[in-house]
């Protein structure tokens, strides 16, 4: 294969851009292909907005499932465009995470003027499609997971992010789906660590990986990071993305070590707005 360095690297603008079209391809073709009796019972749609699009769970106020990205970057999102998008969740559970290279500039100030504060950020990371280390020894099996690890995937996926169990169909639904690669680790028959890799164009994207309390601090993310840029590489891949919460003091984060480590570069911190009652933990 021939060196993806040769070709000439984007700069943070493209590259960038490149990462978010794939986080919003996979999260269009989750919603596309959750259950039909679950999107009626959430009320799941999406919606775009002047190049971005917003993810709607309209009977189901909750954080996870309803957000608005990638706005700003190809026309300067005007106020009455963000009042519309605003309107779109009556609920008030929902965070607006525009990219750092949105515009206009005033946008922030539009997003405090309305009642929005910033909950936290998500830092978003990339790096070469370049040959990955080897993976670290965990004493754990990884396996490619197939539509029957469907249920138990989702169970993990809900017991590590303490989601609602309604969101488990949603997250069984992409396994086995094209461009969707799931691995897990197991110890015996038990799935204990899990992650995606989803392939757009170009881009690799990793995300939705965690590991049950019980067997945390046994390299089972970096051992799945390794298989999935692998796989990511083997599949064509030119670059690989990932997202992660902030590591502070009082939330420390693994994963942003992991990356560290990887090879993997800072692009931005993309902020998530969201209504100040919500930031504040009364809603």
């Amino acid at each position: 294969m021939k060196s993806t360095s040769s070709r000439g690297a984007p700069d943070n603008l493209a590259l960038g851009r490149l990462c978010l079209g794939a986080e919003i391809a996979s999260m269009r073709e989750r919603t596309a292909g959750a259950p039909a009796a679950l999107v009626a019972e959430l009320g799941l749609r999406c919606e775009p907005v002047d190049g971005g699009t917003a993810f709607i769970a309209s009977r189901f106020p909750h954080a996870t499932v309803n957000r608005v990205t990638g706005f700003g970057l190809d026309l300067p999102l005007d106020e009455a465009t963000l009042d519309r998008t605003i309107a779109l969740y009556p609920h008030r559970v929902f965070s607006i995470q525009p990219s750092p290279m949105a515009r206009p500039p005033e946008l922030s100030g539009w997003l405090v003027a309305r009642g929005f504060a910033v909950g936290f950020h998500w830092l978003i990371w990339a790096r070469e499609a370049q040959p990955p280390p080897d993976e670290p020894s965990t004493g754990l099996e990884l396996r490619r997971l197939e539509p029957e690890h469907a249920a138990e995937f989702a169970a993990l996926v809900c017991a590590v992010y303490a989601n609602p169990v309604r969101l488990a169909p949603l997250h069984a639904a992409g396994v086995g789906r094209p461009r969707w690669h799931h691995w897990g680790a197991f110890d015996g028959d038990r799935l204990v660590s899990a992650g995606i890799l989803y392939v757009h164009g170009e881009v690799g994207r990793l995300f939705t990986a965690g590991t049950l309390p019980t067997h945390r601090g046994r390299g089972a993310q970096g051992a799945l990071l390794v298989r999935r840029m692998g796989q990511a590489r083997a599949l064509g891949c030119r670059w690989i993305t990932a997202e992660t919460a902030d590591d502070l003091p009082d939330r420390p984060n693994p994963s942003v070590h992991n990356l560290h480590r990887l090879g993997f570069r800072l692009l931005h911190r993309r902020p998530a707005w969201m209504p100040r009652e919500l930031e504040a933990g009364t809603v």
